[in-house]
């Protein structure tokens, strides 16, 4: 039986191929600054929902059916995230761990308008001013004879953040206790960051 002309039957060559990215590949962040690879405190949360939404308003004239002109409407961000169920206030003492790790947890950018910092209220209403999302899959890496190589990690930020919830899921599949909250954010920033990776352990950054 012959090889067919498309199988790849190296896995180096079918590794380095691969660019996408799996549950494995995403970290999420609190603080720091968008657009900057591994800056604020990397939080140990299992899963994510990122819904931004923008509303579109159809505007019509007497003369016709069809919308003459397109207005944008309001705009916010929404979604779901989740952790694994270790501390009853892993959220909730967000604000006192950020006297304690400023400068992890504080924000240094110039797009959240309210705080740097995050903030609890007396609901457990909780304000984070900058989450961002990165994606970096290491397995797409391969730095060859010269010892570096190059890739790019996409990043999603979110400014202004609301959490608000705090459900406890449980399955009787024997699956991990879910600590699961809703949030809303307003506004949004996606930004793609070039990176040098030397031996496949250290990264560096290219503004």
């Amino acid at each position: 039986m012959g090889n067919s002309e498309n199988t790849v039957y190296d896995f180096n060559n079918l590794f380095a191929g691969t660019s996408y990215f799996s549950s494995t590949s995403l970290s999420i962040y609190f603080g720091g600054i968008e657009g900057a690879y591994g800056s604020g405190e990397k939080m140990d949360f299992s899963y994510i929902q990122f819904a931004p939404q923008q509303s579109v308003v159809p505007v019509y004239n007497i003369f016709g059916t069809l919308p003459s002109l397109m207005l944008r409407g309001n705009s916010i961000v929404r979604g779901v995230i989740g952790l694994n169920f270790q501390l009853a206030t892993y959220m909730t003492s967000l604000e006192e761990t950020s006297n304690i790790k400023g400068m992890e947890l504080s924000y240094g950018g110039s797009v959240s308008t309210k705080y740097k910092t995050p903030k609890v209220y007396d609901d457990y209403l909780i304000y984070v001013p900058h989450v961002r999302i990165e994606f970096f899959n290491d397995l797409a890496i391969r730095t060859g004879d010269s010892g570096t190589a190059k890739t790019v990690v996409p990043t999603i930020s979110m400014f202004d953040v609301y959490f608000s919830g705090g459900v406890i899921s449980v399955a009787p599949d024997g699956s991990p206790v879910q600590d699961v909250y809703q949030y809303m954010a307003r506004t949004y920033l996606r930004k793609d960051i070039s990176k040098t990776v030397i031996n496949a352990d250290t990264i560096s950054q290219e503004e």
